[in-house]
């Protein structure tokens, strides 16, 4: 047999073999989806948004998808990583966006990051993220900061909104109040006036302290000014 007809059978071969192996993969889909690190979407909502109206695709086809396409989009999401697990199975694990507060505009519920910028525009109310009011613009532009009037006082706020986390205090509601740059915030039955921005950090350290023994009292917690002695005035109210 001549060297040309054995190239020949050769590659007619390797031609068989990669037919066979299409043909096979073209019948092997993803069955088993796990969801990792999804806080604030379902793992429906996850799958509906990575997979579309294909629940079950191909899993070649899929894997050349992740390859070579841009990640889907998908709310309150940072990024996330597909691992092929098997031939049938993939698992998803989530990185959420940090959201550090929210407000109220246009009927939408408006997030902003540690930064102040505008990461996320939802009709849909996080659980354990703070609402902001007090502040007044125009317009909300995503992935801008906050147009507010004064930047002031909103480098005060994400002051405080990296302490709440610090600390990790449960806080429902931050007033601002942009004339007099004084900060409230709102602990289950607990209003705390802060005042301004100054000394906060001492402030707040021993509002940590404090916190245990009034934490289940409903009353005003006067911080506006900062005491070196950590004795505050607080009026309990029923």
């Amino acid at each position: 047999m001549s060297n040309g007809r054995k190239r020949l059978i050769a590659f007619a071969t390797v031609l068989a073999i990669l037919g066979i192996m299409v043909l096979v993969l073209s019948f092997i889909r993803i069955k088993t989806v796990r969801v990792e690190g999804s806080v604030n979407n379902s793992k429906e909502t996850v799958i509906n948004r990575i997979f579309g109206s294909e629940k079950h695709p191909i899993t070649a086809l899929f894997y050349l998808e992740t390859k070579f396409r841009d990640e889907k989009s998908i709310p309150f999401v940072e990024k996330y990583e597909i691992e092929f697990v098997s031939l049938t199975e993939v698992k998803i694990t989530i990185y959420e966006k940090k959201l550090i507060a929210y407000l109220e505009y246009a009927g939408c519920y408006i997030y902003l990051d540690k930064d102040g910028i505008v990461v996320e525009s939802s009709d849909t109310k996080i659980n354990g993220v703070p609402l902001v009011t007090g502040f007044h613009f125009d317009q909300v532009v995503m992935m801008e900061a906050l147009p507010v009037e004064d930047d002031d006082v909103f480098d005060e706020l994400l002051n405080l909104t990296k302490l709440i986390e610090k600390y990790q205090f449960k806080v429902k509601k931050i007033q601002v109040d942009e004339k007099t740059m004084d900060l409230t915030i709102y602990i289950r039955r607990l209003s705390v006036e802060l005042g301004r921005g100054d000394q906060l950090a001492e402030k707040m350290s021993d509002l940590a302290d404090m916190l245990p023994v009034i934490r289940k009292k409903r009353g005003k917690l006067d911080m506006s000014q900062y005491m070196e002695d950590g004795n505050y005035s607080f009026k309990e109210t029923e």
